[in-house]
């Protein structure tokens, strides 16, 4: 795969924030693919914030979001928590990483890299840190377990970490080797994770790959408008194009 620090510089450090930038822009929330994915993101995360508050009053969680794109995911924290001094969001891209400031100026933002040591750049212990489609960028299993490794030392015993990845057969696969990213297997998510001293305590997959059609329903919002019937589709037994894994620190 190529090197994630050249397609950051490459494709986010260019994305321009203004009417026709986010308008071209198929992710962003405005858009019907965007606004999907961060609808099912909201209730990945509405059920995860319901987690670490059986044990906690929502006014002492403490979340970080590594690799926080634009920023959307940590502004729902926000909301879901009632107090964005609590929310905390780490970003490679420079770009990426004002607009979040520029967006909301009370969420803690800053610039890291979590492939190096200390790539967290808090001094904060987290009752929840999450990342979203953030390790398909990494090409080795050198950066793969060192981001592991600052998440889990940033995390408060007993702590979740929630792990999104696009699903894939391998993400060591010799065919994609110019891919921009490229998804985990459940049982490579799990074994990274263990060795880095995590225990798997929730799993499951969203968006449905559709055999017929040959694309997950994420991608089918752009022609049936009523979310029931993708949520339908989910429900049916294929597999998972995404894979969401919570992890306890021991």
């Amino acid at each position: 795969m190529k090197d994630y620090k050249k397609v950051i510089k490459e494709r986010y450090d260019k994305q321009k924030y203004n009417g026709k930038g986010i308008k071209n822009n198929p992710y962003a929330v405005i858009n019907p693919v965007g606004f999907y994915g961060e609808f099912k993101a909201a209730q990945i995360l509405l059920d995860y914030i319901r987690r670490i508050s059986v044990k906690k009053s929502l006014n002492e969680i403490m979340l970080c979001d590594c690799g926080c794109g634009d920023g959307v995911k940590t502004r729902f924290l926000a909301e879901l928590l009632g107090d964005p001094r609590q929310v905390y969001g780490v970003e490679y891209s420079k770009n990426r990483l004002q607009h979040c400031k520029d967006m909301n100026s009370s969420i803690h933002y800053a610039y890291g890299d979590l492939t190096k040591q200390g790539g967290l750049p808090f001094d904060v212990q987290f009752d929840g840190i999450t990342a979203f489609v953030v390790f398909m960028h990494f090409s080795t299993e050198k950066e793969i377990m060192c981001a592991l490794k600052n998440i889990y030392n940033s995390l408060k015993r007993k702590g979740f970490f929630l792990w999104y990845e696009l699903n894939a057969e391998t993400h060591w696969d010799e065919k994609r080797e110019n891919a921009e990213q490229w998804g985990f297997s459940a049982k490579e998510m799990d074994r990274y994770a263990l060795k880095a001293g995590f225990r798997l305590v929730k799993q499951y997959g969203v968006y449905a790959k559709i055999p017929i059609m040959n694309k997950p329903t994420i991608y089918l919002i752009k022609n049936i408008k009523n979310i029931w019937i993708l949520e339908m589709l989910e429900r049916l037994p294929f597999k998972k194009n995404n894979l969401v894994r919570i992890y306890c620190k021991e």
